[in-house]
Order: structure tokens, then sequence, then C-alpha cells
């Protein structure tokens, strides 16, 4: 909150895009945040649609430190956009939201810790197909051992916590594998198949579901003190929750940041464990 003032407008998307407008800024106490932008102009001449939407920040005090809450409350037309919005976008903004918070108090701990937060940094990219998201994070491990780890979906529950099973669903070793998945809070189940396999530098995988389908770029680049994970993800909403395609991407940029962020910790996690055996044997 600090330094924001009623009527600053605090971008969230590439410019001309969405943003936010201070509506009330309490300083250390409270934030509220106004937005009627985050409907493509073309939406709103084609179909009439509108989301009017607020975002409030609550800070209040607690033993041990401090209670960041956020509440969130909006309008919608038409009922189509309201319905897909509920069904599909709910549950993704609260994976958002989670991610956000998240990442709030990493950094803030970190900070106040004097640690430095080695955080996934985000590039979103503007392709004549659409638009990518893409994220990347440094790992202090071989590049075989992160493209290994990252590969095998079997292993993906340990980091992406909106996973609750994963079923291989061809033989052999990991590779152009398909697999069908569950996620959790509504979203549902998806086939997962790579399509393009090439260890240790890159995969790609493409995710089909009733409403949404994803092709996903992965790539390891070695580094002198470890390796590069850089992912790619692109959403293609099918049909009706077409319209939603900019707010997926959204999700998905904030998302990424915790995903990464559990990546990269239990992979290094590895590493300490080995050493602290060997040390013991």
């Amino acid at each position: 909150m600090r330094d924001l003032r009623v009527g600053d407008v605090i971008p969230d998307g590439p410019p001309g895009t969405a943003s936010f407008q201070v509506e009330y800024v309490a300083p250390a106490r409270l934030l509220v945040l106004h937005s009627t932008t985050h409907v493509p102009l073309e939406w709103r001449q084609r179909f009439g649609a509108a989301i009017d939407w607020v975002w409030t920040f609550h800070l209040s005090r607690v033993d041990g430190g401090t209670r960041l809450l956020l509440r969130t409350r909006g309008r919608i037309r038409p009922w189509r956009l309201t319905a897909g919005y509920v069904g599909l976008l709910v549950p993704a903004d609260h994976v958002m939201a989670t991610s956000m918070l998240t990442g709030i108090k990493r950094r803030v701990e970190a900070a106040g810790s004097g640690r430095r937060d080695q955080q996934s940094q985000y590039i979103a990219l503007d392709v004549t197909t659409g638009q990518i998201v893409e994220a990347s994070i440094h790992i202090a491990r071989p590049a075989e051992a992160v493209f290994d780890y990252v590969t095998d979906l079997r292993r993906e529950p340990d980091w992406n916590s909106q996973l609750r099973d994963v079923r291989k669903l061809t033989a052999g070793p990991i590779g152009a594998q398909t697999y069908r998945v569950r996620f959790g809070r509504g979203v549902g189940e998806a086939t997962i198949t790579n399509v393009a396999f090439d260890r240790p530098r890159a995969w790609t995988a493409i995710s089909t579901s009733r409403w949404l389908n994803v092709r996903s770029d992965g790539a390891v680049h070695p580094q002198a003190d470890g390796s590069r994970l850089t992912m790619r993800t692109q959403p293609h909403p099918r049909d009706g929750p077409r319209l939603m395609a900019p707010m997926l991407r959204r999700v998905m940029r904030v998302s990424w940041a915790p995903d990464l962020q559990a990546i990269k910790e239990r992979l290094e996690a590895e590493t300490e464990a080995s050493a602290a055996g060997g040390a013991h044997a």
C-alpha cells in the first residue's frame, strides 16, 4: 500500500489491457481496487459483456504477525459470461488468489529475514496464434535431474496442489506418453499427451478436457551452477468459454509462481538430503 493514492492505476496485464484503479487506501490497513477493464473492448461492443470488479485487501494484527484478507466482489453480464465465470473461472481464480497470497507471504517474510527470494520470473508474449504465458526459474540441479522430475507427471502432485490423481495410460518408459489426470476444485479431468520429447532439453505436452485445451512447452538450459527451467503455456478454451481466454492467461501467470518454487525446493532438497546421507555414511 506504500505510495498508492486514490485514482492511481495498477496494470493487470500488457499495456492497454486490464487494470485496476485505487478507490480507497488506508496505509497499513486497507486497500480497495476497482476495475471495469477485465473484459476486452471487442466483447463489450459485440456482446454487451461487462465485469464490474472490486478487490479489497485488509490487514489486521494477529499474534506473531499480520493477517492479510482478500475479498473480491463483482457484477457480470450477459448470463453466458456469468455462467462461464462461475463454472470455470471461480475455481481458477481461487487458485490464482491463493498463489498470489502465498507469493506475498514468501516475499515479505524473506525481506524481513534478510534472505534473498529466488522467485520465478515472468514474461507475457504476444504471438500470432494468441498469447503465451512464459515462466522460468533457476534450479541448482543438473539438467537431467530437472528434466526427469518435471516430465514425469506421476510426480506432479508433489508440486502442483491442484492435481489430485494421475494415471499413466500408455506402456513404456517416460517419454511420448499419455496420462489421465484429475484436478480439484471443479476443474475436472483432462488427458495429457507428450507429443515431443527430447531429453534433457525440451518437451511439448497437449492437455485436452471438456472446456479447455492447453499446449505446454518446457525447456531446460544447463548453467554453470545448475539449470534454468522454462515453461510456456498457451490456453485454448473451447466453444463458449473462449471468451475467458484473457482471464485464464492471467490465472496461469500467477499460478506458475508457487509451482515453480515448489519444483525448485523439492529438487534442491534432494541434493541436500543426499549430501547429508553421504556425510553420515
